[in-house]
């Protein structure tokens, strides 16, 4: 967000100093927002007002012919990009009288593809087929040539194992040109240059990931900021939520009432409050403690381990740490433990309001199906999703370009197919409920789910995951280091002592830290 924001102010600042006039150009043509026949810099400003009202979560202001107009990039959204685009189009042809074309501005020379296409067989590493089996299904049937020309090598561990198995497959001489890598230890991999290649070698520049939602490609990036993996998927979470209990507790029918009670966490705390009270004690805000920690550590505004390799504590930490001591003080969270089956009966003993889930927890068979009791449980279609008080995430599987690819063609088409084009995003989406990693294509899904009695969850998760900023939060181990801190926390006597017990931790662990303060206001 932080990008958008300083391009924004770039494109107000230079929309302030320039004046108007340019050439003549059919009212229809790609940046004339105001249809008078002309590209000038108030189209530029109509697009950037556009975009700043779409962001606040208002609409855009804009008819469909201006929207059409105004989306000179072709990716279907109206952004800072296009703003940007319409301005340098005014700027060359108007004021530097040099004469450019749109498709010269859209089109710039790509970069090369580096990799070699001696071997006709792509091949992919991955822990699981759960989703290679289906992407290779939908990619062949779009590029037949490639049909019976697609592997899969499966080591057939759960995530985490696969971090160590890997390594050993690349010891050997083994094919592999993509390979499946984790949110929470990709970086292992992706800081290692003997391991992984930018993922612009395969001919694409970071532009043609635009359309991704920013928190994925903050993932992707290694230690010196170089993209090394990216990913098909999005995984953001929200507040689910007994829609029953929140109308005869809290006076809220919908969704858009809802979100306001918990819109942060000092809202959230607050409305806690309020539903111990009305229930008489009965029924407490959240399922569990660690389900909380997702949300929190996404709120997190500094990367546990600094440069240094030093640990660092953030005032966000304590924030959490008292938080979480004092929902359990009050019983604002039930003692069941995520997993158990606890974890699920208590969303049908109305035990508890509501669950921090996310978007493979949201379908026929998955957490929230067991926590209703399937089709014919007593609290079946009775919970509705909102987006809580924090934009966070959980989950994540990433395509990461092995040093050793020898398909160089191959890999660019299958990562273009379902990372970069937004229409075969869509098509994968629809085939298969994924929630894809591209905001346009999201937001043309609609479809109800009858688990969240008929509303469509995509609106609330496509706006938390534009939400997330993982900005400076990234390091290697942060997300094991989230889970230290939580289990240290758990049981601690103080926040002084989590803290000890961190430390101590990690410094007869694999990687020697010492603890120091962080200002988060940095």
């Amino acid at each position: 967000m932080k990008l958008y924001i300083t391009k924004a102010i770039a494109i107000a600042a230079a929309l302030a100093v320039f004046g108007t006039g340019s050439p003549r150009i059919s009212p229809s043509a790609a940046g004339d927002l105001d249809g008078d026949g002309k590209v000038s810099v108030e189209d530029a400003q109509l697009t950037l007002n556009a975009y700043a009202q779409t962001v606040a979560g208002m609409d855009s202001g804009l008819t469909e012919t201006q929207k059409a107009a105004a989306n000179v990039n072709g990716d279907k959204e109206v952004s800072v990009e296009d703003a940007q685009l319409i301005l340098l189009y005014y700027v060359n042809n108007t004021l530097a009288g040099t004469a450019v074309t749109w498709e010269s501005l859209l089109s710039p020379e790509k970069p090369e593809n580096r990799f070699p296409n001696s071997d006709e067989q792509l091949t992919v590493l991955c822990w699981t087929d759960d989703d290679i089996h289906k992407m290779f299904e939908h990619f062949t049937e779009a590029y037949p040539q490639y049909k019976n020309k697609v592997e899969y090598w499966n080591v057939g561990s759960a995530g985490g194992e696969s971090r160590e198995m890997y390594a050993s497959y690349f010891a050997g001489n083994e094919d592999v040109d993509l390979y499946v890598t984790e949110f929470n230890w990709l970086r292992d991999y992706t800081d290692n240059d003997e391991y992984s290649a930018p993922i612009t070698d395969l001919g694409f520049s970071e532009s043609d990931f635009s359309g991704n939602y920013p928190y994925t490609l903050t993932i992707g990036k290694n230690a010196n900021g170089v993209l090394k993996a990216v990913t098909w998927q999005a995984t953001p979470g929200g507040y689910v939520y007994r829609s029953d209990l929140a109308k005869k507790y809290l006076g809220v029918s919908t969704p858009e009432e809802m979100q306001p009670l918990v819109k942060d966490w000092d809202a959230f705390t607050e409305t806690a409050a309020k539903l111990k009270t009305a229930s008489d004690g009965k029924t407490a805000m959240a399922a569990t403690f660690a389900g909380t920690a997702f949300p929190w550590t996404q709120g997190k505004h500094s990367a546990w381990t600094a440069a240094d390799n030093k640990l660092q504590i953030g005032k966000d930490a304590e924030a959490f740490y008292q938080r979480m001591t004092s929902f359990r003080k009050n019983g604002y969270i039930t003692d069941a433990e995520q997993w158990s089956d606890d974890w699920y009966t208590v969303g049908q003993n109305d035990r508890t309001l509501g669950y921090f889930f996310t978007t493979w927890c949201l379908f026929e068979g998955s957490m929230l199906s067991n926590v209703e009791g399937d089709v014919n449980g007593k609290t079946y279609g009775l919970y509705n999703i909102t987006e809580g008080p924090a934009a966070w995430y959980w989950g994540g599987a990433f395509l990461t370009l092995s040093p050793k690819c020898n398909s160089g063609k191959a890999a660019h088409d299958f990562i273009e197919h379902f990372v970069v084009n937004g229409e075969t995003m869509l098509s994968y989406a629809q085939n298969t409920g994924n929630f894809v990693n591209n905001s346009w294509a999201m937001k043309q899904i609609t479809r109800p789910n009858p688990l969240l009695g008929g509303q469509s969850e995509f609106a609330v998760l496509d706006r938390n995951a534009k939400a997330i900023n993982l900005e400076g939060v990234i390091a290697p181990n942060y997300f094991y280091t989230m889970w230290d801190f939580y289990g240290c926390a758990i049981d601690a006597k103080s926040y002084e002592d989590a803290v000890a017990k961190l430390t101590d931790l990690k410094a007869n662990g694999q990687n020697t830290v010492i603890a120091q303060p962080v200002d988060d206001n940095e």
